[in-house]
């Protein structure tokens, strides 16, 4: 358990740095009086960011924490499919949650977070024994 923690939390860090700097790269400054618009703007993207992330902690969790026949992967991989997840997130996950809501975008960035960990294991991991 304490590897597929170790996994899941490479998994989030990269997956949440990727999220931050692509926030950073692309918000708008705020006007100079400051706006009211701009800050539920601001929150609406912090919310998504925090619920990203932590769906992203809690699939990968699951999927590294599942059975795949004694894999595993290393921390690298486990980051690479962090980035992964990103790029998928970004492309599929956030349209969705913007379109239809948050819950069915969480629930579907979850199964894309177990799925991509355990594939991920399957395919690129190593045997533990």
């Amino acid at each position: 358990m304490r590897t597929a923690v170790s996994r899941a939390l490479a998994f989030c860090f990269v997956g949440l740095l990727a999220i931050c700097a692509f926030e950073v790269l692309t918000f708008e400054l705020p006007p100079k009086g400051g706006s009211i618009v701009w800050e539920q703007r601001l929150s609406l993207h912090i919310s998504l960011t925090v619920a990203i992330g932590l769906v992203a902690f809690l699939g990968s969790l699951v999927g590294f924490a599942l059975p795949s026949s004694g894999r595993q992967v290393s921390i690298k991989i486990a980051a690479a499919l962090g980035l992964l997840f990103v790029l998928l997130a970004a492309a599929v996950v956030v349209p969705m949650a913007l379109s239809v809501g948050l819950m069915l975008g969480s629930l579907v960035a979850f199964l894309l977070a177990v799925g991509l960990a355990w594939v991920g294991t399957r395919m690129a991991g190593t045997s533990a024994a």
